[in-house]
């Protein structure tokens, strides 16, 4: 790797699932959170940039630095240091309803997000189960006759195998992308990962930054980047559009990418 520009008001931009959180051992290594001080010393601002919600962030993530920022929901939530608001994009009514019908139409499990809650909108079933187990989370509670702002909405995901998520495709203001488990975000077009890093570059005054991924809703988040780093354990796409792949997540990928970044 190669400093592109030392002198620029730096950010780091990580990944959660796949990147820093391993959730097959899902703790921080001890090196790599003096590092990433260390990086701070260096006068990096850093910034957690996920799929999760908010509150879906682990405690042990949150408390392990002063982290600088946060986005959330894929780019649609942006946070401040202290967990205060910046930025929300929300669905508008007419694409929720027809979200909503095709997953209705089609039997399938929709989990709906808002800033204070998850929700499904049926029973789940063993795809539900599978993805929430890849990402240590708990089961949400059925919506079943609570209704829902759509102007809340933040976040939406479908769960079935990849020809049922396609579906959504028929959907021209969403972008339909599938994750490391049987799921997909369904992304506002035109809000991703790297919207959210820009919204929070230009608060931030950043103006070169780093960002480390692993997933498909890493992907613009590495290409436009500065610096993109892919994680040994992405997929073949997402590793050629990056600049540097470094190590899995389980053998300390991230660790590894900043000592060798800082190394030349």
């Amino acid at each position: 790797m190669e400093v592109k520009n030392s002198m620029a008001e730096k950010g780091m931009f990580f990944d959660l699932d796949g990147t820093l959180w391993n959730n097959n051992d899902p703790k921080l290594s001890e090196k790599l959170v003096q590092t990433l001080k260390c990086m701070q010393q260096k006068e990096y601002s850093l910034f957690i940039n996920t799929g999760r919600t908010f509150r879906a962030i682990p405690k042990e993530i949150k408390q392990a630095i002063k982290w600088d920022g946060f986005i959330c929901n894929n780019g649609q939530m942006v946070y401040d240091c202290d967990g205060s608001m910046l930025f929300s994009h929300n669905y508008p009514e007419a694409i929720y309803t027809r979200l909503l019908e095709i997953a209705n139409e089609n039997d399938l499990c929709m989990e709906i997000k808002t800033s204070i809650k998850r929700y499904l909108t049926r029973e789940c079933d063993d795809l539900v189960k599978i993805a929430h187990q890849y990402f240590g989370l708990e089961i949400p509670e059925v919506l079943g006759h609570t209704i829902i702002d759509p102007t809340e909405v933040t976040a939406m995901m479908v769960y079935g195998k990849k020809e049922e998520l396609d579906l959504f495709n028929t959907v021209d203001e969403i972008n339909v992308v599938h994750g490391e488990s049987y799921f997909a975000d369904l992304m506002l077009r035109g809000i991703n990962k790297y919207s959210g890093l820009n919204y929070m570059k230009e608060y931030k005054s950043i103006n070169f930054c780093i960002a480390f991924g692993d997933s498909n809703n890493d992907y613009e988040m590495l290409k436009y980047a500065d610096i993109g780093i892919a994680m040994g354990n992405s997929s073949n796409e997402i590793k050629g559009i990056a600049d540097y792949v470094t190590a899995p997540v389980h053998e300390d990928g991230v660790f590894s990418a900043l000592v060798e970044y800082f190394s030349k």
